[in-house]
């Protein structure tokens, strides 16, 4: 049931990626503290930025090869 695409796996991964998008805009915590209270990576965080297509700012979040570290 965790492997269902659109299942609860989806349900929970959806709704941590709002709350990362939530915690960026309204916090003045990096990347890399956001990771670490969600225990993903930085790759996970700068997805679920790019969900939407903004950070904070309202820029779009540009991955390089310093955020895949």
């Amino acid at each position: 049931r965790y492997d269902v695409p659109g299942g609860v796996r989806a349900l929970l991964n959806r709704e941590r990626d709002h709350q990362i998008r939530v915690m960026r805009e309204t916090s003045s915590l990096c990347v890399d503290e956001i990771a670490a209270r969600f225990r993903v990576s930085r790759r996970t965080v700068f997805r679920a930025l790019q969900m939407r297509g903004a950070c904070a700012s309202g820029e779009r979040v540009e991955m390089t090869a310093e955020a895949g570290r």
